[in-house]
């Protein structure tokens, strides 16, 4: 009896050996800032040259809003701007389907008639325009399809594409002479899908 109290004594005085240690919980892969993303487009995006990068985010009031670049068409009228920001909200889950997307593509849409009295043009229609497909096949980038009628004159297809990439905001703003139709959506494309390659 005397032999198992010293033995049980023993065993409690024994050091207790560490319980094994638990693996850290996954983390989300690294994401880059909306800088390292509209640096690292080249100065061609499907033949359309790279122009002037805008911070917003150094401006007055503009945390959150990111950067933006223009890219020009060769040899002929048009715009397209692209947009990196996170407005200030948590990475998102890529693609399409993060809650906060909704009110994003809503105020996408009244900032497009809020341009018009700076930029000379009334927005004549808006309405659903293509998805785009990312490199991987699923949808990344939702589009609306505007009409716009210059002061000027002429009438130019519009369109504003949105989704999240690299778990922020992605936009793409473009701007061409409206055209027969299907040209518009067809140019585009092409720029999407090669914004969407090209963007880290």
């Amino acid at each position: 009896m005397r032999l198992a109290s010293l033995l049980l004594v023993a065993l409690l005085a024994a050091p207790v050996s560490a319980a094994p240690a638990r693996k850290p919980p996954p983390t989300l892969p690294l994401r880059g800032s909306a800088a390292e993303t509209i640096g690292s487009l080249p100065p061609e995006l499907a033949g359309w040259r790279r122009g002037e990068t805008t911070d917003f985010s150094a401006r007055a009031g503009g945390a959150g809003l990111g950067l933006a670049v223009e890219y020009r068409p060769p040899g002929g009228p048009g715009i397209a701007t692209v947009y990196a920001y996170d407005r200030g909200v948590p990475p998102q889950r890529d693609g399409l389907v993060a809650p906060v997307l909704e009110a994003e593509v809503a105020t996408a849409r009244r900032e497009l008639g809020s341009l018009g009295t700076y930029r000379g043009y009334q927005v004549l229609g808006i309405g659903d325009g293509p998805v785009i497909a990312g490199a991987d096949g699923r949808p990344a980038l939702r589009c609306d399809a505007a009409l716009l009628a210059f002061a000027s004159g002429p009438q130019a297809d519009a369109f504003t594409c949105l989704g999240v990439h690299r778990g922020r905001f992605l936009k793409l703003r473009l701007t061409l002479p409206a055209a027969k139709p299907g040209f518009s959506e067809a140019v585009l494309g092409g720029f999407a899908a090669a914004l969407l390659a090209a963007a880290r």
